[in-house]
């Protein structure tokens, strides 16, 4: 059931990516959400790979995983992952970053036209990148990022602070934090169709 309320979730920030009206539909909701983890997995590809080697060859007991374990049990838990996986941890991490400037441009585009193969159509992506410039791009991400670990931090504040209050405080907590993190949500994503959208070239 998690699964299918993640896609859901996702489907719709497809819509918003391509500014449609109607951003709820069951199950179409979910066949985009699938399409557009399967889009990201796609343009993140070597990033995963990358991962996948350094946990199958065991590279995590002589990069600090003790120090990543103890770190995520904190509020800097990103901060503190980065810092544990030491300098594969920040390889990884600008992998990242450098294939999100080609796959946000990606998943706008398919949001707009509605077709898979349109994250693919690398001459429109390409001027998608040169309208909005790839500078802005990496920006965008980057601030984008620091808002998340803000947030984190913020929500991990919240739900400490309220589940100090016995059952309902954490009842309440996890609610505010929810609300903040869906919040977090679409503002990304009509961000991203704000600076991406070709309708705005």
């Amino acid at each position: 059931m998690g699964i299918l309320i993640e896609l859901f979730a996702c489907g719709v920030q497809v819509k918003l990516y391509g500014r449609k009206e109607k951003i709820f539909s069951f199950p179409g909701n979910i066949g985009r959400g699938f399409q557009l983890f399967v889009i990201t997995l796609i343009y993140q590809i070597i990033s995963v790979i990358i991962f996948a080697i350094i946990c199958a060859a065991g590279a995590g007991a002589t990069i600090g995983l003790d120090t990543l374990a103890t770190a995520t049990a904190g509020s800097g838990a990103i901060w503190g992952a980065i810092a544990g996986l030491g300098v594969w941890g920040v390889l990884i991490l600008i992998l990242i970053i450098f294939f999100s400037i080609f796959m946000m441009p990606a998943l706008v585009n398919f949001a707009v036209q509605g077709k898979f193969g349109a994250a693919f159509h690398f001459k429109e992506i390409f001027a998608m990148i040169g309208q909005a410039k790839w500078y802005k791009i990496l920006l965008g991400i980057l601030v984008l990022f620091v808002a998340m670990i803000i947030l984190c931090v913020i929500i991990g504040l919240i739900v400490g602070l309220f589940s100090l209050i016995p059952v309902a405080g954490s009842i309440i907590g996890g609610i505010i934090g929810l609300i903040l993190a869906v919040g977090l949500f679409f503002v990304e994503a009509v961000f991203w169709a704000e600076m991406l959208n070709p309708e705005n070239q």
